[in-house]
């Protein structure tokens, strides 16, 4: 016996749920737009200046440089193949809640001078790929810290440099393919 209320009294109960439920007005991600610039101008990024609930991605050529306290992101990602791009922090502070990503896919770097940068996680490189991370002053504090050297190594290797500076790696690091 088939109840036709039954399937109604479904539909109508979905269509309920489905109005009520949260909508996020929000994007997830905001990219960098290309070039050379400030981390907190709002227009060279695709939705605005990331905070602690986007993520940060730079795929383009240019600098993303930080010069500015309480910038902050979810997670940062830098997958740029061209040399003189990347993040730039010289000053001001960088808090990132879950993972600093240079060179994930492609080739990368991130260069502080100065300044604070504060993430859960560093990731440079990845199986087919080499990030650098070139520290001349400035603070760093990390809990877990992944340098992959890249298989084959015909695209270089993954590389930690500093001649300046503060790193504090609370948990642990890990280097290898």
């Amino acid at each position: 016996m088939k109840r036709p209320w039954a399937s109604f009294l479904i539909s109508a109960l979905l269509a309920l749920f489905t109005a009520f439920a949260p909508v996020s007005a929000r994007a997830q991600s905001t990219l960098w737009l290309g070039g050379t610039g400030d981390w907190g101008t709002a227009s060279n990024w695709s939705a605005g200046v990331p905070d602690a609930g986007l993520d940060a991605e730079i795929h383009k050529s240019g600098f993303i440089m930080v010069t500015r306290f309480g910038e902050a992101c979810r997670n940062f990602t830098s997958d740029i193949d061209s040399a003189g791009s990347g993040l730039l922090v010289s000053s001001g502070e960088l808090n990132i809640s879950e993972t600093l990503r240079i060179a994930a896919t492609l080739g990368s770097s991130a260069f502080q001078l100065g300044g604070s940068v504060t993430a859960h996680d560093l990731n440079l490189g990845g199986p087919l790929t080499a990030g650098a991370y070139i520290m001349s002053g400035g603070s760093l504090t990390i809990d877990n810290a992944v340098i992959t050297v890249p298989v084959p190594l015909i695209s270089g290797i993954s590389s930690f440099t500093m001649s300046d500076g503060v790193v504090q790696i609370a948990n642990s690091l890990h280097i290898g393919t």
